[in-house]
């Protein structure tokens, strides 16, 4: 199975985020709501054992207390000029310090340290081919809406004829 562990997003911040983006002109391949999370940490295809290994090392890590973020504006990876990925930011040291504690728990069973740097985001769209979505980042204004971290989901991410569904296994409170 194929897992990463992510923050769900409350129905109130889905249903903000979803409003201020209705009219927008959104590239490639949009993800539906139902699927937006923030992703702390990407393992990939795992076995139950290690998934097992996951949900004790994060339920026994010293994880931080419940917190908010809030949205920072669109963004895109690489770069706005040649978009692969369109995504919502979300900023805070607190979101950082939380991943780099589960980055923590996922290198003690085994798995190493994520070697990219940390950008807390939600995305919107993966584009194939690369456009320019300055554009776009330019003209739509995401108000700073607010979205509770209460905990960590550890999710599988199954692969159907569709649309990718990220399933939650486990939730572990902060």
């Amino acid at each position: 199975m194929k897992v990463f562990v992510g923050i769900e997003l409350s129905d109130d911040a889905r249903a903000a985020l979803a409003t201020v983006l209705a009219d927008a002109d959104i590239p490639g391949k949009p993800s539906p709501p139902e699927n937006w999370h923030v992703t702390l940490r990407y393992l990939g295809a795992v076995d139950e054992v290690t998934v097992d290994r996951l949900i004790g090392g994060l339920d026994e890590a010293d994880l931080p207390g419940a917190f908010v973020v809030r949205t920072t504006g669109l963004g895109a990876f690489p770069a706005p000029d040649r978009a692969t990925v369109l995504w919502v930011g979300l900023g805070s040291s607190r979101l950082a310090d939380l991943a780099d504690a589960v980055d923590e728990v996922v290198d003690g069973i085994g798995h190493g340290l994520e070697e990219r740097p940390f950008v807390g985001h939600v995305t919107l769209a993966r584009i194939r081919p690369p456009v320019d979505v300055s554009g776009l980042i330019g003209s739509v204004d995401v108000p700073p809406i607010v979205v509770p971290v209460k905990q960590v989901t550890v999710f599988e991410s199954r692969q159907g004829s569709g649309r990718p569904q990220y399933v939650p296994i486990d939730r572990i409170d902060l």
